[in-house]
């Protein structure tokens, strides 16, 4: 009798491509929870831990898989400059706070070609470093692409992964999924921040603020509780979050965009506030986990608000302007993600070399194979005359005699 398996999924856009990994990850025996989410980092995914609403599915699973490390690559090196001191916590935090589960764990570190980043090696190697600090299952795409040589043909793709091959890629994992290994044992696991997730209904509204009400967004996707934050309403925070950091603003501005604006281009920012400084971020029409490039201490005066000046004290995920953008007139705030004491900062694994993941944990031989793909879309695309032909002395020379 075929076994039932409960997997959970954390990741980021290439985990919520209908037709990618998560379609081959839906088997027959096996319950997908995905919790992934488009444009965020690690910080999200750990997000996704600390949620009430996820503990019945991250107890019951028998494999939890996670993928960042494109998102963190991107939003670093040009998308919202998240300073590269944040994505190592976040990568830090979430393998802990993963650990103390003591469940199977499979890492995917899916390519991104590192030749263009000046930092995306380091970033990949803080992924395998703690890869092999746990015991952590891991499938290095990353590094097999450097091997094969394969970003002068995939690179084209971008940050999102052929979706066909991505699905064949979940199959794969589905049908190993017997042979991941659990974490090793006595590993130490006591550097880690505590983590707090405040939501508005525990906040007051003041100077102002009307009835405090809340909204039920929903798609085919997501289903979020969320307060439309607008002009003239503040929402205090409780007294004993003085002394907790802010690290993250969890977001959905759910409308559909007019113009030629695309749901990027369509914005509207909350400001923060406590009694030396502010920041101000944005979100545009999507569903977000917005990280702070500058964590905020929070003190017994602190509080949030509509800003409706929109000038942000640092850029935001998935947040692109042109000159058809416009902000709309409310923010719809879900929670806030607080962190409290423990290890802040970590090495820049500077090494130019990728860091092998030991070999109990390599589960590379469940790529597709790429280089074979490669070639058949080539071979295709000559013979249809959708490219050139090489020359034909290449083709003589390549050709065997025939038998």
């Amino acid at each position: 009798m075929m076994k039932n398996y409960s997997i959970v999924l954390l990741g980021g856009s290439n985990s919520v491509m209908v037709n990618g990994l998560q379609k081959g990850l839906r088997g027959e025996n096996v319950k997908l929870t995905n919790l992934a989410l488009g444009s965020s980092i690690s910080l999200q995914n750990l997000y996704e831990l600390k949620r009430e609403k996820n503990q019945e599915f991250l107890q019951v699973a028998d494999l939890i898989i996670t993928e960042s490390n494109i998102n963190e690559i991107a939003n670093h090196h040009g998308y919202s400059f998240v300073p590269l001191s944040i994505i190592l916590a976040s990568v830090h935090w979430l393998y802990e706070e993963l650990y103390r589960l003591k469940k199977k764990v499979l890492i995917l570190l899916l390519p991104y070609n590192p030749s263009l980043y000046q930092y995306a090696t380091a970033i990949d190697n803080a992924h395998r470093s703690c890869a092999n600090q746990y015991g952590f299952n891991c499938i290095d795409m990353q590094g097999h692409y450097i091997r094969e040589n394969m970003f002068g043909f995939y690179g084209g793709f971008g940050a999102h992964q052929m979706a066909r091959l991505m699905s064949c890629f979940g199959q794969n994992i589905v049908k190993s999924i017997h042979l991941f290994k659990s974490p090793k044992q006595k590993v130490s696991c006591n550097a880690n921040p505590e983590f707090r997730i405040l939501t508005p209904r525990e906040m007051q509204t003041s100077a102002g603020g009307g009835g405090f009400s809340l909204i039920r967004l929903q798609n085919s996707v997501f289903c979020e509780e969320a307060y439309p934050l607008q002009k003239g309403i503040r929402l205090q925070f409780p007294k004993n979050c003085a002394g907790w950091t802010l690290l993250g603003i969890h977001a959905w501005n759910n409308e559909r965009p007019k113009n030629q604006c695309s749901s990027y281009n369509v914005y509207s920012s909350i400001r923060v506030m406590t009694q030396n400084r502010q920041i101000s971020k944005s979100s545009s029409l999507i569903r977000l986990f917005n990280t702070l490039n500058t964590p905020l201490l929070l003190d017994d005066k602190s509080f949030c608000a509509f800003d409706e000046t929109n000038c942000c004290t640092e850029k935001s995920e998935a947040v692109i302007l042109n000159p058809h953008s416009y902000t709309i007139s409310y923010f719809n705030l879900i929670d806030f993600l607080l962190a409290k004491g423990g290890k802040w900062d970590y090495e820049i694994p500077f090494n130019c070399a990728n860091i092998i993941v030991e070999s109990e944990y390599d589960f590379d031989f469940l790529i597709p194979n790429v280089k074979a793909i490669k070639e058949i879309i080539e071979e295709y695309c000559v013979a249809m005359r959708l490219t050139k032909s090489p020359p034909p002395k290449e083709v003589i020379k390549e050709t065997p005699p025939p038998s």
